[in-house]
């Protein structure tokens, strides 16, 4: 596994996500940015191909992209533990203010006056995205073919939406790269998998997963003589099922979330599910914590944390198996000639994302502008998007307090 300059403590992984997960706006090209400008250019504890190598891995298995990837990055660092931990720290602060969220719409059926604060922050992700974007073709895209393969990534993803599109840009880049960058005189031996299981990992696994599966056993043995234990244990089942047959991120999933929750189950509304998904897109983290505001209007703060392990933790246990595969064929000549066409097509995947963000940004004197500053900022000096993201986002608050933007 590549451990970067230094390993991180757990303490680290904990709490650098756990900001990262608080200011984290934009969906998965948003924080996918911030954890690259803060882990990689700021604390130095992890490399560009350990982040892309996470992208790459997200996009192939099933589960939401951006939170699979920060289990990977976690997992790479520190193995099994690193993984959960990061994984969260990354959830608790988005989980945490979609459930006071939730209560207040519930309670008294309004959104939180929030927008003006999103006025001023989405335009500065869409240029963190940017610049990071920038950076980080300097590495992944040395040669020509590289540059067309970022080109026609990004031109594809633009036009094309859908897991399919996603798997297939994936696929079609390794498959260039593998016969344009493989030199067979570069490869004397075939590759062996010849991965040997150690036997402390198994100690740990056990001592991490053991109390998870009793727990699960135990809810779901005492489920017919608790009612609300069944629905905790429905809940979850339910958004596994659908976190395990996803793939493509969450915009994705929104019509298969839909149709469980409000045409099969009967536990939303449209109009709940509408504000739902409109809460997961305006506050930070994934836009599939929305799965919190699905749970708790079941089953209150216990059926939103059923409903939100059942979307995140399935996914990020695969994973932390895929990574363990994809680590030892890295060591293949052909496994490396493949990534060099991946990882182009996972910058022109970043930057495609600044339209998904800035899309429905109203264009204005002072989105502009502060889409300039902080792109200016970030390219040049690369300071944290933890500053300038919040501090844009306060700005506009500013602005529509005055009645200025």
């Amino acid at each position: 596994m590549n451990k970067g300059p230094k390993q991180p403590s757990l303490a680290y992984l904990f709490w650098a996500f756990l900001k990262i997960g608080t200011f984290s706006v934009g969906g998965f090209m948003g924080m996918v940015s911030v954890i690259r400008s803060q882990l990689v250019e700021k604390d130095k504890v992890v490399e560009d191909g350990s982040v892309l190598d996470g992208i790459t891995l997200s996009s192939i298995l099933p589960g939401p992209l951006a939170v699979n990837t920060v289990t990977y990055i976690g997992f790479s660092l520190r193995g099994f533990f690193g993984g959960v931990v990061s994984l969260i720290g990354v959830l608790l602060p988005s989980f945490s203010l979609m459930c006071v969220l939730t209560y207040f719409y519930l309670s008294y059926g309004t959104l939180p006056a929030v927008n003006q604060f999103f006025t001023g922050a989405l335009p500065a992700i869409c240029a963190v995205i940017l610049a990071v974007a920038l950076n980080m073709a300097k590495e992944a895209a040395r040669h020509p073919l590289q540059h067309i393969i970022l080109i026609l990534a990004c031109l594809v993803l633009l036009f094309f939406h859908g897991a399919l599109v996603t798997l297939a840009v994936i696929i079609g880049a390794g498959t260039l790269g593998r016969y344009w960058f493989y030199k067979p005189s570069q490869d004397p031996e075939p590759f062996k998998f010849d991965y040997q299981f150690d036997k402390s990992h198994l100690k740990y696994l056990a001592f991490a997963i053991l109390p998870k599966f009793v727990t699960f056993t135990l809810l779901f043995l005492f489920s017919s003589q608790y009612p609300w234990l069944k629905q905790m244990v429905d809940i979850f089942i339910e958004f596994a099922k659908l976190s395990l047959g996803m793939f493509g991120g969450g915009y994705v999933a929104i019509s298969s979330i839909h149709f469980m929750v409000v045409d099969h189950h009967h536990w939303l509304s449209s109009k709940e599910f509408a504000d739902a998904i409109t809460l997961g897109q305006i506050t930070p983290g994934p836009i599939l914590i929305s799965s919190a505001f699905f749970g708790f209007k079941v089953l209150g703060i216990l059926g939103a944390l059923s409903a939100t392990s059942g979307m995140f933790f399935p996914p990020a246990v695969l994973i932390m198996i895929g990574s363990v595969f994809l680590n030892y064929f890295k060591q293949s000549v052909k496994m490396k000639s493949v990534m060099e066409g991946v990882r182009p097509a996972v910058v022109g995947l970043i930057l495609s994302g600044i339209y998904a963000v800035g899309r429905d940004i109203s264009i204005s004197p002072l989105t502009v502008a502060i889409f300039i500053l902080v792109f200016a900022v970030q390219y040049r000096s690369k300071a944290s998007p933890l500053i300038l993201v919040p501090s844009a986002g306060l700005i506009g608050l500013l602005f529509g307090y005055y009645g200025l933007a």
